[in-house]
């Protein structure tokens, strides 16, 4: 019986380290709902307990009292539709005359389905006798080379697979493209961008502020990870099949400015200047060692006083206070956290965190120094957290080249929203000048070499060169 209760226990054991269950104090323990400790996200979770009464009441939305919003009226001029509703001329209660009041008007929203137009292109040739070759007009502004679909519709592709997250299904089911000619159009425009995706690094590499983040993605299902890098108007990613800090080096080499990113050591020696950690990171590490051991003498009275610093340091942007009092305010907090981080405390996990602010001063008092400088991560978790919503209905890439062009696409679309409130136009304009001189009997050497300076012209359009100043604080 025994010997079966062990095999049982054994299996049992398997089944929850495949399941990433964790036991609090030992394989004996509570199963601990938060694997991950405070860093699980909420589809981890293993049992969601119901809110507290205090967190149902805080519900969304502006408070009670504030300026109302409404739908205004818009004048009959400027709106794309106008319908006039007749007042009936017998009321439908007693059949009575109507008299006439007046017009009241309001505004409603409609929207029209996506539709794709399908096009005949009639090209007219002809013959020169005296070049005794056949004459054909050029293309259309608006259509690539060997192209089936326009530059407005190339355009928008990108943006539903990049910017809204669909997948090729939807695409190919909204559009009716096969699956295989999206997946070779996006190809064709990848190695078109490829030099715009250069621009956007030369271009966060400058920024005076910047952050970066990481998180996991498969490649025909083998775990790989997307590093992405970013700053106020620029959005740069890295597909690679490592976590190695390579990838991190190769991107930072020659940056300039204040980088924000969490405690991941890919970073420690790959900043080139300022580095500034993420403090909510720090913050979950304490609440780690509270909700571990709730009744712990020395986490009740160090924790909660150290974290409530923590989220001062957090919200002193936010204030938009002046320079001079941002700075005094920040070294008060500062001061503060020291004072108790100083404290020699017996627990050694707490002393171990104690330590983080004694033994890197160089890596966590930035914020203090400028109101632009974050005390936390939060700008790029937000970033990549389309990627990761995306890695749940995508799964990942499936092969090398197609990471390959995620890389350039994602990087181009995204940075183009961030610094356009139209980024289909304004892509499907920059595509017209992507005009390849090609001739007869040119080597493949010259046809790539074509390609790459047509592409180059619209990297000029796109993302011009451009001295980087230091974004002005509203």
């Amino acid at each position: 019986m025994r010997r079966k209760l062990a095999v049982k226990d054994a299996y049992i054991a398997k089944l929850e380290k495949m399941l990433g269950i964790v036991r609090r104090g030992g394989s004996d323990g509570k199963i601990d709902p938060k694997p991950l400790g405070e860093s699980t996200p909420s589809s981890k979770v293993l049992f969601k307990a119901k809110s507290s009464e205090e967190n149902q009441k805080r519900q969304g939305g502006a408070k009670p009292g504030h300026p109302g919003h409404g739908r205004k009226t818009v004048a009959k001029e400027d709106a794309d539709q106008a319908r006039d509703l007749p007042c009936p001329d017998e009321c439908p209660d007693c059949g009575g005359k109507i008299l006439g009041l007046g017009v009241s008007s309001r505004t409603l929203r409609d929207c029209a389905p996506p539709r794709y137009v399908t096009i005949r292109l009639d090209a007219h040739e002809g013959w020169c006798p005296h070049c005794m070759k056949k004459v054909s007009p050029p293309r259309p502004d608006d259509v690539l080379p060997h192209s089936a679909t326009t530059v407005r519709c190339d355009a928008q592709t990108l943006a539903d697979h990049y910017l809204h997250h669909m997948t090729v299904g939807t695409i190919s089911r909204r559009s009716g493209l096969n699956r295989s000619t999206i997946h070779g159009k996006e190809h064709d425009l990848a190695e078109i961008l490829a030099p715009c995706a250069g621009r956007i690094l030369d271009d966060w590499r400058r920024a005076s502020v910047k952050a970066a983040d990481e998180t996991t993605w498969p490649c025909n299902g083998v775990p790989g990870y997307v590093y992405g890098f970013f700053s106020e108007d620029c959005a740069l990613y890295r597909y690679r099949g490592t976590r190695s800090s390579s990838v991190a080096a190769e991107v930072f080499k020659g940056s300039t400015g204040t980088t924000t990113t969490d405690r991941f050591a890919g970073y420690d020696n790959t900043v080139p200047g300022k580095h500034q950690w993420c403090f909510e990171h720090i913050k979950r590490n304490f609440l780690e060692l509270l909700n571990r051991e709730p009744e712990n003498r020395e986490y009740l009275k160090y924790i909660p006083p150290l974290v409530d610093l923590l989220r001062q340091a957090m919200k002193l942007r936010s204030l938009g206070l002046p320079p001079e009092e941002h700075v005094r305010e920040g070294e008060r907090i500062k001061k503060a956290i020291l004072g108790i981080a100083a404290t020699r405390v017996k627990d050694g996990a707490l002393q171990a965190k104690f330590d983080i602010f004694l033994e890197h001063p160089n890596k966590l008092w930035h914020w203090t120094e400028d109101p632009d400088i974050p005390a936390e991560n939060n700008w790029a978790e937000r970033c990549i957290r389309n990627t990761v919503i995306f890695r749940k209905t995508g799964f990942g890439s499936q092969g090398e080249a197609a990471m390959a062009d995620r890389e350039v696409l994602q990087s181009v679309m995204e940075t183009l929203r961030l610094r356009h409130e139209d980024p289909v136009g304004v892509l499907a304009d920059a595509l017209k000048a992507y005009r390849p001189k090609f001739r007869r009997g040119m080597t493949p050497d010259e046809r790539r070499t074509a390609k790459e300076e047509a592409a180059k012209k619209v990297a000029d359009v796109l993302f011009p060169r451009k001295e980087h100043t230091k974004p002005k604080r509203e």
